[in-house]
């Protein structure tokens, strides 16, 4: 069965059905660099001589933590993290990019979790994956977890969801709801991008389903929101 992801202004919209967010209210000054046995900490890193350092996937949280990075890099060797709340993935890092200094150059807080650090100014966290298997695209159309909603709007003022963005130009429904883990909703749109929340913004109404019919980059059984003039 065929998956769409969303069009222009318009996304495919999924809900969990339960779901519980956890936000962190600490503001002191980032004190641990986590290691699991999923991933291993490699050290504060400069960006590449032209361009990003990770160079996958883009991703960014206003809750940031490592863990979330983690799993939004799913299926890449390596990702880092950097001014506060943003998140990068690669399988390399791209000419130029090296041990910065000093670790301390590495010194903002993440936004989800103030004990943890998340890179600096152009310097970012690298972690290294541990075990790393390309992600598989499904052809259901409702991700785990998720119950499909529907074709819905932007809204008037804002974004539909504000919670999470992310691109990635091998996009499926899969990868946004592992994006999204922890929000209640997501939705997919222009074949490429990803957006969570747990809140619909003022403005976002239920359009025709067939406004939303851009087939998705990383899995062509799936839609994504096309351009409308």
């Amino acid at each position: 069965m065929a998956q769409t992801c969303g069009a222009g202004n318009r996304l495919n919209m999924y809900q969990r059905p339960s779901s519980t967010v956890s936000t962190s209210s600490s503001s002191s000054l980032p004190t641990s660099t986590p290691t699991s046995g999923s991933y291993s900490a490699k050290g504060c890193y400069t960006e590449a001589t032209n361009r990003r350092a990770l160079v996958g996937k883009t991703y960014y949280d206003d809750a940031m933590t490592i863990d979330k990075c983690f799993s939004a890099c799913t299926g890449f060797d390596y990702f880092g993290l950097e001014y506060y709340r943003e998140c990068y993935c690669g399988n390399d890092l791209q000419s130029g990019s090296r041990l910065a200094e000093s670790p301390a150059e590495c010194k903002y807080p993440c936004t989800g979790d103030k004990t943890q650090n998340c890179g600096g100014d152009s310097r970012l966290n690298v972690y290294q994956v541990a075990g790393v298997a390309s992600p598989s695209a499904s052809a259901t159309p409702t991700p785990e977890d998720y119950a499909f909603e529907g074709c819905y709007t932007e809204g008037s003022e804002s974004r539909a969801l504000t919670g999470a963005t992310y691109y990635d130009n091998q996009m499926t429904n899969d990868k946004c709801a592992v994006t999204c883990r922890g929000f209640t909703y997501f939705g997919t749109e222009y074949a490429r991008e990803c957006y969570c929340g747990n809140t619909l913004q003022k403005g976002s109404t239920e359009a025709s389903l067939a406004d939303c019919g851009t087939r998705r980059p990383g899995d062509k059984t799936q839609f994504v929101e096309e351009t409308t003039a």
